[in-house]
C-alpha cells in the first residue's frame, strides 16, 4: 500500500485553484512533465513548465497580476513547454534560471522569445544551482532547492553523485521525484542524503509510461516517504514556511 499525504498537505486533486495570501507551493497535474509553482502575495516562482496539459484559467487565478520568474532544469520539451503560453496567459514572465545542457536551434529559439529576468525575487531566494556533469540533456540538468523541496530535473544515477554533495547540511523536506519517478533516477544513496525528508511528488502517468517506477516506489516506502501522484490527486497544494 502507498503511504500517501504528510501533514503539509492542505489540498490535493483540487477542482479550482483559488489564490491565498500565505506562500504556497502548487505542483500542478500536468500529466507526464513538470511544473511547480511557488507562489506568494505579488510574486510566482515556476519550477520547470512543461507537460500534456494546460490550464490557463488556473494558472490566471493563481498567478495574474503577479511577478513571474521561470527556473527551468533542463531543455526537454516536457520541462518547458508552457513557457510560451503561460506568458500569454499571464501577460508577463521572465527566465531568472536558463536550463542545463545544449539545445536544439528550435528550443533554444522557444525560449528565447521570453526575456530573461532584470531584478531578483522581491521575497524568494534560490538556495543553490548546481550543473550536473553530463553529455545528455537529462543529466545536464540544473538542480534547485528551495524552501526545503528539492527540484533535481531529470538526471540519472550516475548524475546524482556529482551534486548530492551539494546537499549536505540541508533541509529537504520534499523532492520532486526525478525523471517523472524512472528507475533510473532517485537512488538509493540520494535519499539517504535527504533529511528529514516527508514527501515525494511524482508528475507522471503511471498507466500510460510506467511512472514512478516500481523500484523508486519500493525504496521511498523503506523510508517512510510518503508518495504522492498528481495523476492520482491532481493539483497538489501545500504550506510554503
Amino acid at each position: 500500500m502507498r503511504n500517501f499525504l504528510p501533514a503539509l498537505l492542505i489540498a490535493a486533486h483540487a477542482t479550482a485553484v483559488s489564490p491565498g495570501t500565505l506562500p504556497r507551493m502548487i505542483a500542478w497535474n500536468v500529466g507526464q512533465g513538470a511544473w511547480t509553482t511557488w507562489s506568494a502575495p505579488g510574486v510566482c516562482v515556476h519550477f520547470d513548465m512543461g507537460g500534456e496539459r494546460f490550464n490557463p484559467r488556473r494558472l490566471r487565478a493563481e498567478c495574474s497580476g503577479k511577478k513571474n520568474f521561470a527556473v527551468f532544469s533542463h531543455w526537454d520539451w516536457d520541462h518547458i513547454s508552457f513557457a510560451a503560453k503561460s506568458r500569454a496567459a499571464l501577460g508577463t514572465l521572465c527566465v531568472l534560471a536558463m536550463p542545463g545542457g545544449s539545445p536544439s536551434a528550435s528550443k533554444r529559439l522557444y525560449l528565447s522569445k521570453i526575456p530573461p529576468c532584470r531584478s531578483e525575487f522581491p521575497l524568494v531566494e534560490i538556495e543553490f544551482q548546481i550543473r550536473g556533469r553530463a553529455k545528455t540533456a537529462n543529466g545536464a540538468s540544473r538542480v534547485f532547492l528551495h524552501r526545503g523541496v528539492l527540484f533535481p530535473g531529470d538526471p540519472g544515477t550516475a548524475q546524482e553523485k556529482f551534486w548530492i554533495h551539494g546537499l549536505a547540511g540541508r533541509f529537504v523536506r520534499g523532492l520532486m521525484l526525478g525523471h517523472h519517478g524512472s528507475k533510473t533516477s532517485t537512488s538509493a544513496l540520494l535519499l539517504s542524503k535527504l533529511g528529514p525528508l516527508k514527501f515525494a511528488i511524482a508528475s507522471a502517468r503511471s498507466r500510460v509510461y510506467g511512472h514512478p517506477h516500481r523500484i523508486v516506489r519500493e525504496r521511498l516506502k523503506e523510508r517512510g516517504i510518503s508518495l504522492i501522484p498528481t495523476e492520482d490527486w491532481g493539483n497538489l497544494i501545500f504550506n510554503a514556511p
